[in-house]
C-alpha cells in the first residue's frame, strides 16, 4: 500500500478549530482524493505498522 501524506518534522497537523469553511472543505477533499487514489491503510496494516514501531 502507498503511504498517506507524512507530516514533516516540525510541521503542525491541521487543526479543525483554525480553519475556515473553505479551508475545511479543501482538507476533506484532500482526504477524499487519497481514498479515490487508493492511498489508504486497512486496520490490519495500521496495527502491524504500530506493532513494528512501538514494540521495540
Amino acid at each position: 500500500m502507498a503511504k498517506v501524506r507524512n507530516i514533516a518534522l516540525g510541521e503542525e497537523p491541521v487543526r479543525y478549530d483554525t480553519l475556515t469553511k473553505k479551508q475545511f472543505d479543501a482538507e476533506i477533499e484532500k482526504g477524499m482524493d487519497d481514498i479515490r487514489s487508493g492511498r489508504v491503510y486497512s486496520a490490519d496494516e495500521v496495527e502491524a505498522e504500530m506493532k513494528q514501531d512501538f514494540e521495540n
